[in-house]
């Protein structure tokens, strides 16, 4: 039988911490409108080593994970070592995964409402913060939900968080939505009309990052076969792709 030490060491090892660069999240690719206010106090959080928490809430597609991993991403180019941890994952880990975490110079807590109301996770979540800042290191937060909506039931967690920066990230309407995904193609490369960015929108769900993941294939098959980004060939693309995942694509 392993040692209480041992185990403890091997929960650390599987837990998904994220070290790594994260694709191509920056701050350079966020299409900002409407957020240009928590773009600044992000600026202000990884200029200001005094602020330790920054809570990041937002609906399901509103960017935060993109904020998060952008965040991750330049501290990382810094030589800091940054821990990435979705909690719609880590949840079904032991708390003791947590652990020793706060070593980290920065810490980015994804997904937090998937622990709200669970007392072993709150405690252990809230028991991590007050280790990192005791450390002098710094934790980054993301929720659906402001502190007090969230749904925690330990007090002091919520009172924990608004210690530092708490920011609104505001959904994207449809118009902004288009406007994204031009933004995103131009960046890319390519041009992309408002009549495909208007379909896509309408066939596809509205959650950004499944607009973006299908943007990336727009942009590579447009590529391999040598096709102009059209009505037509964006609606050849969502037929073969739902061939593959019936549901997951293709709209009525």
């Amino acid at each position: 039988m392993n040692s209480p030490k041992t185990e403890k060491t091997e929960i650390k090892q599987q837990i998904p911490l994220g070290l790594g660069h994260t694709d191509n999240s920056s701050f350079e690719n966020f299409y900002p409108s409407g957020n240009e206010q928590i773009l600044a106090d992000i600026d202000n959080f990884l200029a200001d080593e005094h602020i330790k928490i920054l809570y990041l809430w937002g609906g399901a597609g509103s960017g935060k994970t993109h904020l998060l991993h952008a965040i991750q991403n330049i501290k990382l180019e810094t030589g800091d070592t940054v821990y990435y941890l979705p909690f719609s994952n880590v949840k079904h880990y032991p708390v003791e995964a947590l652990e020793g975490l706060e070593n980290a110079r920065l810490i980015c807590l994804d997904e937090l409402e998937h622990i709200a109301g669970v007392k072993q996770w709150e405690e252990a979540v809230f028991h991590l913060l007050n280790r990192t800042w005791n450390s002098g290191n710094r934790i980054v937060v993301a929720a659906t939900d402001n502190v007090h909506e969230v749904g925690f039931a330990l007090a002091d967690l919520s009172s924990r968080l608004q210690w530092g920066f708490n920011c609104k990230v505001k959904l994207l309407n449809d118009a902004e939505k288009q406007e994204c995904l031009k933004y995103r193609a131009e960046l890319r490369g390519f041009e992309i009309t408002d009549e495909v960015c208007s379909f896509l929108i309408k066939r596809l769900p509205r959650d950004m990052q499944q607009l973006f993941d299908f943007l990336d294939l727009i942009d590579n098959q447009s590529l391999v076969e040598k096709r102009k980004v059209t009505v037509p060939f964006v609606k050849s693309l969502l037929e073969n792709k739902s061939l593959e995942n019936k549901t997951e694509y293709l709209g009525k």
